[in-house]
């Protein structure tokens, strides 16, 4: 949860408009990889990872949070 993006979005509560964020974070998936025996025997990897992006979205946050120092209960968030 190292990188995040933070996308403006305000929120009616209780008919007062609140200034806020949704949280994006990338998440990674790396496949163990596929070897090649055509790359075997030349002079290229012969081992190619894949990789495949997953977005999580992890909710709304107020615009006071938006610095990460802010939110002191977040775990793992460095």
């Amino acid at each position: 949860m190292s990188k995040e993006v933070l996308i403006p979005k305000d929120r009616v509560v209780n008919g007062v408009t609140l200034k806020g964020f949704d949280v994006i974070n990338p998440l990674y998936c790396y496949e163990g990889g596929k070897l090649s025996f055509k790359n075997a025997f030349s002079k290229k990897d012969p081992v190619k990872v894949e990789r495949a992006a997953i977005i999580v979205n992890r909710g709304w946050i107020p615009a006071e949070y938006r610095d990460k120092r802010s939110r002191p209960e977040e775990v793992n968030s460095r």
